[in-house]
């Protein structure tokens, strides 16, 4: 069967608000900080692994075998998700929701992308605020 297809990414595409964004870098060198404490310069490690392994806590694993099993509890704090809540709530996001829930509905299959590297708060979102 065939369908219409839409792929949309949740980060910087459906989730635009820049201080959110920039909420969610600053917990990430924050994280960077804690598990390299002799790092110089946290910021400049965190933007270097997030270009060579696309996401913060498998470029620490893989470049320097740490555990991160704890980065979606510490990056993704209360504070960030119930700055994320304000966003998902504003008329702007509703709106856009509703037209994704409507083409869903309507022979589209709607694939929302993360990278891998949000949690499934990000991701089941849009959909879920359409409903």
């Amino acid at each position: 069967m065939a369908y219409k297809s839409l792929v949309l990414d949740v980060d910087g595409v459906l989730v635009r608000d820049k201080l959110l964004l920039q909420h969610v870098k600053e917990n990430c060198v924050n994280y960077v900080r804690t598990k390299l404490p002799d790092a110089k310069n946290p910021r400049e490690v965190n933007r270097l692994l997030y270009m060579t392994s696309g996401h913060t806590a498998r470029g620490l694993h893989s470049n320097f075998g740490i555990d991160t099993s704890d980065f979606n509890e510490k990056v993704y704090d209360k504070k960030l998700i119930e700055h994320l809540s304000e966003v998902l709530s504003t008329f702007e996001f509703q709106e856009e929701a509703k037209y994704i829930h409507e083409w869903a509905n309507n022979g589209w299959k709607v694939t929302l992308l993360s990278f891998r590297k949000r949690p499934s708060t990000f991701t089941s979102g849009p959909i879920m605020a359409g409903r």
